[in-house]
């Protein structure tokens, strides 16, 4: 089991549709949030809302973690990284904890 977390020190938004692999599914994408500190990635993807939200995953071997959201959700994380600080937590275990917060973690809550 791997868990992580990192403060994110810079992000971009790219609004261009794109078709993406992820873990070897074709997925149509609205656009993506890639946050990156400390070597890490997290990447957000934007989708329709008539898709099925694939689920989040983290792979500790290229330092990267993606979760899938609502293209409607796309102002909340904008929002969120106007914080003074933001962070990304990442864990292999359990998927529902691969987010952005401005709470730095003190540790995870595993089922």
């Amino acid at each position: 089991m791997a868990i992580e977390s990192f403060e994110v020190t810079s992000y971009k938004l790219d609004d261009e549709k794109a078709i993406v692999f992820w873990q070897g599914v074709q997925i149509a994408t609205k656009g993506h949030l890639l946050c990156t500190g400390n070597d890490y990635r997290f990447i957000v993807f934007f989708l329709s809302e008539e898709s099925e939200l694939p689920l989040a995953s983290y792979m500790p071997e290229y330092k990267l973690a993606a979760v899938f959201a609502f293209e409607h959700e796309r102002e909340s994380y904008m929002e969120l990284l106007k914080a003074d600080r933001v962070y990304a937590c990442m864990s292999t275990h359990n998927a529902g904890q691969n987010l952005l917060t401005i709470q730095k973690p003190v540790r995870y809550i595993l089922p």
